[in-house]
């Protein structure tokens, strides 16, 4: 089984995903039992964070951990992760309406050996 996650309670096409190798589950406790994936997406609006990043406090915690939240710093992350974690936010700006996107990245220190593989 791949060791890939991403959460995706609605993710349009969830299909398509699976055919590239990535588990999509709707949260920590759907992982299948023994998966110990090695990146989790948080890919939800920034004001449900709060009730969604504590679940993920202690499941895989070795996954490196991606946010596309706005206005959530690594520090808030940390918080509720672990400083141990590994942690890369992602920023993109939002002309995607117009086919011209691009996407900030920003890592903190524990997300070095994984983000070379990136």
């Amino acid at each position: 089984m791949d060791q890939r996650t991403k959460q995706a309670p609605r993710f349009h096409n969830g299909q398509r995903i699976r055919t590239m190798g990535v588990h999509v589950v709707a949260g920590p406790d759907a992982l299948p039992h023994g998966l110990a994936p090695a990146t989790i997406v948080l890919a939800v609006k920034p004001q449900s964070m709060d009730q969604v990043v504590p679940a993920y406090a202690g499941p895989a915690a070795t996954a490196l951990t991606i946010s596309i939240a706005a206005g959530k710093s690594i520090a808030y992350y940390e918080k509720l992760l672990g400083e141990s974690r590994a942690i890369v936010r992602v920023m993109p700006n939002t002309p995607a309406a117009v086919g011209r996107v691009m996407s900030v990245c920003v890592a903190n220190a524990r997300s070095e050996e994984h983000t070379s593989e990136l």
